[in-house]
């Protein structure tokens, strides 16, 4: 086998342990809040609380406050900050909106979120499709470039951390965790609401929600939300964007043993192998025993990659 092909598989592969290892933390984490809690410090150091000046119409002063000067230097508006969700628990949501380059008055407006779950939407911002490129091996002092192909030349697109806890989003009250879609699409109806007090030309705008992998699961709630209009938000809903999104049930989603056969990756023997060693995991995930399901497929992804085991097959259309 070529070394780039066992590259390939290797990265397919290690895909579903990620996926995986993501449910464990998640899992893991669920386990040790029952416990000892330490609830995080509020952010400092100048960081952008928006609330309490939006419900005073400073509305004016924070978008001055809010303006991101870095992101002039590539000729782009840009705003960030906090959106107070709850003030008794003290949680806040993080957004960045970066404004449409073209027709802006008119252009659509379109939801980020980021999938994980936990992923920072500056992800996307940075490294997917925002204006403002990372690439630190052109200038280590200072590694941003404009990006050419970007989301933002026709629309205005607001970068959201979503859920609680996620990204520089954060709560102090253990118990304001979301712990639902509901509660997740409730959050950002809210968020939307002071955004559009802070920036009212986007009232009645064409309105996309955009998700990648587990934040597709966001922009379906976050779309429902919107239909049923009981939270009053002045936006016109057009569509929704899923990013390789991630709908379905965690187990039934990573079982790869079929993509990697169908692509000769795998050959009939690794397949059968695979596809057993997910039935096993199911099985203990129903038993709650979350850590053992993940070494499995950890355990089996190495296996897998060893020649020995005769399980790799020989790409034929190569």
């Amino acid at each position: 086998m070529s070394s780039p092909w066992l590259c390939i598989m290797r990265i397919a592969s290690s895909w579903t342990l990620i996926l995986m290892l993501g449910a464990v933390k998640g899992a893991a984490g669920a386990e040790q809040s029952a416990g000892g809690y330490n609830p995080p410090t509020s952010p400092n150091n100048g960081d952008l609380f928006l609330t309490d000046l939006i419900d005073n119409n400073k509305t004016k002063e924070v978008r001055n406050k809010s303006r991101v000067l870095e992101f002039l230097l590539f000729g782009v508006d840009a705003f960030s900050g906090f959106i107070t969700i709850n003030k008794s628990t003290k949680s806040n949501l993080f957004f960045l909106l970066t404004e449409a380059q073209n027709n802006r008055d008119d252009a659509p407006l379109l939801l980020w979120t980021q999938g994980g779950p936990g992923q920072s939407a500056l992800f996307g911002q940075f490294l997917e499709n925002g204006p403002v490129a990372f690439d630190y091996t052109k200038n280590e002092s200072f590694p941003f470039t404009p990006r050419n192909n970007t989301l933002q030349k026709n629309m205005s697109i607001i970068y959201l951390d979503l859920p609680f806890g996620a990204g520089f989003s954060f709560t102090e009250n253990k118990t304001a965790y979301s712990k639902s879609l509901e509660e997740i699409s409730d959050s950002v109806m809210e968020f939307l609401k002071q955004f559009l007090k802070l920036f009212p030309s986007y009232e009645c705008r064409d309105f996309y929600v955009a998700g990648e992998s587990y934040g597709a699961r966001y922009s379906v709630a976050i779309a429902d939300a919107l239909i049923s209009n009981k939270h009053n938000v002045l936006l016109k809903l057009k569509g929704i964007i899923s990013g390789n999104g991630f709908l379905g049930p965690i187990l039934e989603t990573a079982d790869s043993s079929d993509f990697l056969y169908w692509t000769s990756m795998l050959n009939e023997t690794g397949r059968q192998n695979l596809s057993d060693k997910f039935q096993l995991m199911r099985n203990m995930s129903e038993t709650k025993k979350i850590f053992d399901s993940t070494y499995v497929i950890a355990d089996n992804i190495c296996r897998c990659n060893r020649k020995e085991q005769n399980l790799v097959s020989k790409p034929h259309f190569l």
